[in-house]
């Protein structure tokens, strides 16, 4: 999505429409966070058998899957931050700015190192994908608030409103989700493991459709076009 973005953000930043190509980028990372809100309360309910069916076979067992689904369920987490900040940076690299942001990633990099460090030594190798998503976070922070500050795209321009349904949105189909994967008999066929994933993502999008159509949400709109 950053990739496809660039050409337009680049267009409407060398016509000089500042006012239009901040709406833009706004809108755009309002768009694709509430997206990867959503999907990432489906990766999250349903992280066992998507890693099940991924991995587990040969040596990888089931005990395998259930460690392995942990870690993707925190990396998935962060879905939003490494989403939204690949929008952020071309936002930089349209305005001819190729610098800033490399040196913004590199000093986040230097100071996530002890964070890496703290948390493995306080949660042991969960702690590493907890870190993970703290320096994505740091880094899609620190790209906003750069923008912010140059005064090209402002912070209070984006649709914070529409980001919180879609965070609310997206607990209720966690946890919906969730609750039809529990509720779902495991066992150790690949087709059991193929339906605990369908009813998982069912009742996901039930979930999604009846809060996004509840909370008013605009994203509805876009889904429909």
């Amino acid at each position: 999505v950053g990739v496809a973005s660039l050409p337009f953000f680049a267009r409407l930043y060398s016509e000089n429409k500042l006012n239009e190509f901040a709406a833009t980028v706004n809108g755009s990372v309002a768009k694709l966070g509430q997206l990867s809100l959503l999907v990432s309360a489906w990766m999250m309910a349903a992280a066992i058998p998507i890693v099940d069916l991924a991995f587990r076979r040969g040596k990888f067992d089931y005990a395998d899957t259930l460690g392995t689904a942990l870690f993707f369920s925190w990396f998935a987490l962060a879905l939003v931050f490494w989403s939204v900040q690949g929008l952020y940076a071309r936002a930089f690299y349209a305005s001819g700015e190729t610098v800033r942001p490399m040196i913004a990633a590199t000093l986040v990099t230097a100071c996530s190192i002890p964070i890496y460090w703290f948390f493995q030594q306080r949660f042991g190798i969960p702690g590493l994908a907890i870190s993970s998503n703290i320096a994505i976070l740091l880094h899609t922070a620190t790209l906003a608030l750069m923008l912010h500050t140059r005064g090209l795209v402002s912070l209070a321009g984006l649709d914070w409103r529409e980001l919180l349904k879609a965070l609310a949105v997206s607990l209720f189909a966690f946890l919906l989700g969730s609750w039809a994967g529990a509720g779902f008999i495991y066992g150790e066929g690949r087709w059991l493991v193929v339906g605990k994933l369908v009813m998982i993502s069912l009742t996901w999008l039930a979930a999604v459709l009846a809060g996004l159509w509840l909370t008013k949400s605009s994203l509805l709109k876009l889904l429909r076009r």
